[in-house]
């Protein structure tokens, strides 16, 4: 596949919002207690706030598997280029 200016599509697939994770998984170490924990995943999160700022932009398009991701993401960095693939299988049934 490729894109105008016969350069290759790229395409994007986030597991997660990744500066939101790192970010609750702060509250929850601070919440804990742990404030050199809660401080290690507030500066990694702010590592990944700015490639995301950096980097998220550059993508054809961005895959993430919650709706909500897919609104903050979009509405955070001005995208028009992310959507929802679940991460869900249908079992047959048997």
């Amino acid at each position: 596949m490729r894109h105008a200016g016969d350069r290759p599509v790229c395409v994007l697939d986030l597991d997660d919002y990744e500066s939101k994770k790192l970010h609750r998984f702060a509250a929850v170490s601070e919440a804990d207690g742990d404030s050199s924990s809660s401080l290690a995943f507030h500066r990694r999160a702010l590592e990944f706030e700015q490639a995301e700022r950096a980097y998220l932009s550059k993508f054809d398009q961005i895959y993430v598997s919650q709706r909500a991701d897919c609104h903050e993401l979009s509405n955070a960095h001005g995208l028009d280029n992310v959507s929802v693939v679940p991460n869900c299988v249908r079992l047959p049934d048997v």
